[in-house]
């Protein structure tokens, strides 16, 4: 089998670019002696059917069918695709371009209708570049437009040539080309060749270990021109090994031919002078020969009939040589067509034989042959029964049907449209339990609990991001309750399906939860203090506001904190201010109006750095009263001394200080104490003038 002695590498990119659905199309297959990559471009913009699917399709499943590298074959695969379209084409006209290539793993030929480009790179350089149906390619060929334009001129895009177009396509067949170790294949779509140059590719294979490397650094070159981007495919075949012919065998076949010539020359020779021998010997012997003839013909019947066809043969043949011998040309003929009957039995068998051992071996193409060809002869046997034969044929046919949805399901699974492969795989299901292949079924079964894992891990996830979306909105709403129920409930989904990332970021949002809840409950704290602090009462807003701080700190709130924090030191140096004003007034009682003035000093300045000019005002004139009470004490002083000098007859003097106090009565309004001093003074002043009168 040329693909076990052989290594192709394919890797493949195809991507929507700026446009909202992907309508390129790749998909390949490798069989043991043959191998098939189609790449489809779809040029229609039908909303429900893929022009570029059914065209590879099509040429998957002929080439499946039928593995051919002959030109007039893949040219019917292309014509057939073209056929399938114009089928489909009911309600829209579908269009696509194709890029086939087949190779037998030694070789290549490629067919192509449209734009659709291959590449063939040896050694860092382009060996061969595929030309297009494009009116661009016509100006290139006619040397009108040089060759480095072709990639950006305006007429790229305008195609002679392309599937599903009205009437038929001529689609171009290339030759045979021989492969070498080490050659990559680019398949591409126009999306990508025409944001890429011939130099920018051969760097891009320079720069690359691997065919994924090259397509993917191919890639990049075309992400990073900032070019708006058309649907784009990159497929890359990487021939690591080649399969290499046994010539030395072919010379052995030529070299056995030339000595066999002259021998088989020879035994000709030396049949005829036996033929010659036996017809003289016959003449005597010729009833003893006949009636053994018919007893070795009789004993054949008898073995053919027992199904002994081995050994039916041998009594033919015995009775045949002694009929001939006798010159019995009727049973001659007889027993002539009882020997070509036996022996296409016989050979049949032998094929069939063949034929199971390839199917026991997995070589069903191989084995399908083999029972043809056996039926084949038992048909020209005549009567055989075919019932055996026809049961293995119907079993080959529908385990190659199997595998045919097999390798499609394969081909679907990796382009993750895992209903459309499920059902493939059904199918082949359905015949392997048929046929009763246990390790064909095993395997699919296989292949189905994988889809079925796959299936319903995406429903889970969509499940999770269903359920995380309805969390995002209760936090939005403040819900953390049911917010939290619900991230929950995603996480553990998450962490079931192994989706580390995802579970992080949900304990992320259950994090933030515990923080917002954190911060709306030091909020609530704040506002109290808040409502405490307009209120006065601030003992009560410290409290709450060394609360709301504790949390905003905690929380990693820094600048919540810092707001917090300079109200608490205002709720503390008014309650300090408070505090200043009660001493205050406790010296003020006790007539202590120096340090009592001190104290309601200190009060005001904490009241004026806050602006609270009401209680500045009620300060004002705690200190007015403290300078009157002084004032008032100095009178008070002032009449006990002129009571006394009053009474001591020193008039003069105890009129100064009446009137002192009389002044300090007047300036802090003591209207009574005022009187009373100007009484003091009338009497003083009648009291002086008697005390004159009698001197």
């Amino acid at each position: 089998m040329r693909k076990d002695n052989s290594e192709f590498i394919t890797e493949f990119i195809t991507k929507s670019g700026n446009f909202k659905k992907n309508r390129d199309y790749f998909a390949y297959v490798e069989l043991d002696d043959m191998a098939c990559w189609v790449l489809a471009d779809g040029l229609d913009s039908s909303p429900d059917m893929l022009s570029a699917e059914i065209a590879a399709g099509s040429i998957l499943n002929d080439f499946t069918e039928n593995p051919s590298m002959k030109r007039r074959h893949i040219k019917k695969y292309i014509k057939n695709a073209h056929q399938a379209l114009l089928h489909e084409s009911r309600l829209m006209k579908l269009q696509s371009t194709v890029l086939v290539i087949v190779s037998d793993y030694s070789s290549l030929i490629w067919g192509s209708v449209g734009n659709a480009r291959l590449y063939h790179l040896r050694n860092e350089r382009i060996n061969r570049k595929s030309k297009d149906h494009s009116i661009a390619q016509m100006l290139v060929d006619a040397g009108e437009v040089e060759e480095k334009r072709l990639n950006q001129h305006q007429e790229r895009n305008n195609l002679t040539e392309y599937l599903g177009k009205d009437g038929t396509v001529k689609p171009y067949v290339s030759k045979k080309l021989r492969l070498k170790d080490d050659d990559f294949l680019l398949m591409c779509t126009s999306g990508f060749w025409e944001n890429i140059n011939d130099q920018e590719l051969v760097n891009g294979l320079k720069e690359a270990n691997d065919a994924k490397e090259f397509v993917e650094g191919l890639e990049s070159k075309i992400l990073n021109t900032g070019n708006d981007l058309d649907n784009y495919s990159i497929a890359s075949i990487f021939i690591k090994k080649a399969f290499q012919e046994d010539k030395s065998r072919k010379k052995l076949y030529k070299k056995i031919a030339i000595f066999l010539i002259p021998i088989l020359i020879l035994g000709s020779g030396f049949f005829i002078y036996s033929k010659i021998s036996k017809r003289r010997l016959a003449k005597t012997l010729k009833l003893k020969n006949i009636k053994k003839a018919s007893t070795n013909n009789n004993e054949g019947d008898r073995l053919f009939k027992e199904g002994k066809y081995n050994k039916a043969l041998i009594e033919y043949n015995k009775a045949r040589n002694l009929y001939k011998k006798s010159q019995q040309k009727e049973k001659l003929v007889v027993v002539d067509k009882k020997i070509k009957e036996t022996g296409r039995i016989i050979a049949g068998r032998k094929l069939e034989e063949d034929g199971d051992k390839s199917f026991t071996t997995g070589n069903y193409r191989d084995a399908l042959s083999k029972y043809k060809e056996a039926k084949l002869n038992y048909l020209k046997a005549g009567e055989y029964n075919l019932s055996q034969i026809e049961d293995k044929l119907t079993k080959t046919n529908d385990t190659l049907k199997a595998i045919n949805y097999e390798n499609e399901g394969d081909l679907f699974f990796k382009s993750e449209e895992l209903p459309v492969a499920m059902d493939k795989y059904m199918k082949a299901l359905k015949i392997y339990r048929k046929n009763e292949m246990s390790a064909r079924e095993k395997k699919v079964k296989a292949d189905i609990q994988k889809i079925e894992k796959l299936i319903t891990n995406n429903q889970r996830f969509s499940k999770a991001q269903e359920v995380e979306v309805t969390g995002d909105e209760l936090f939005k709403l403040k819900d953390f309750k049911n917010a939290i129920l619900k991230y929950t409930e995603a996480k553990i989904i998450y962490s079931e399906l192994g989706m580390t990332e995802e579970v992080n970021s949900i304990k992320k949002k259950l994090r933030n939860i515990d923080v917002l809840k954190a911060a709306t409950k030091a909020k609530e704290y704040e506002t109290k203090a808040d409502r405490y602090l307009e209120k006065k009462e601030y003992s009560d807003a410290l409290a709450n506001y060394k609360d709301a701080y504790k949390i905003f700190n905690t929380i990693g709130k820094e600048g919540s904190s810092t707001r917090v924090e300079e109200k608490i030191d205002k709720s503390e140096r008014l309650i300090k201010a408070k505090e200043l004003l009660a001493e205050g007034d406790a010296l003020f009682k006790v007539k202590d109006f120096k340090n009592a003035n001190l104290k309601y000093m200190k009060a005001e300045l904490i009241y004026l750095n806050f602006g609270l000019t009401d209680k500045v005002k009620t300060i004002k004139k705690k200190i007015n009263n403290v300078r009157d009470a002084e004032s008032y004490l100095k009178a008070k002083d002032y009449e006990r001394l002129a009571d006394m000098q009053l009474e001591s007859k020193k008039y003069e003097k105890a009129l100064y200080n009446y009137g002192q106090a009389n002044k300090i009565y007047s300036e802090i309004n003591k209207s009574e104490a005022s009187e009373r001093i100007q009484k003091k003074i009338k009497k003083t002043k009648e009291a002086k003038d008697k005390f004159l009168f009698f001197f």
